[in-house]
């Protein structure tokens, strides 16, 4: 299994919880999608939000995207750096506090369930 962006987000002050969900689940990932270059968007292997619902966690949502492998990981983020992704990060802007936000570079590691 390649690597895997965890990006811990944040709603943008005015922003309600549920508009930002909608956003980010629905409206976003179609504008990003189209605007990611083929080159690229073939390395990710699954993109997963998870909404937060309950408890007393800083995040609005936590962000999953792994990769293909690392190469692909590098061709992602030097897109989403460059002026050619400035659209989507712009869009991003709209709902996101990205002054709060948190990415991290995990590699998943599967472990054993017992019984399983």
């Amino acid at each position: 299994m390649g690597p895997k962006l965890i990006v811990m987000l944040c709603r943008a002050p005015g922003i309600g919880k549920e508009e930002f969900c909608a956003d980010l689940a629905e409206r976003h990932p179609a504008f990003a999608w189209e605007r990611i270059p083929d080159a690229v968007a073939k390395g990710v292997v699954r993109y997963v939000q998870n909404h937060v619902t309950g408890g007393d966690s800083p995040w609005d949502c936590i962000t999953e995207i792994l990769f293909e492998d690392t190469a692909a990981l590098q061709a992602w983020s030097d897109w989403y750096l460059s002026p050619a992704a400035a659209e989507v990060r712009a869009d991003e802007d709209r709902v996101i506090d990205k002054s709060r936000r948190v990415v991290v570079v995990a590699e998943e590691v599967p472990t054993p369930q017992p019984g399983a």
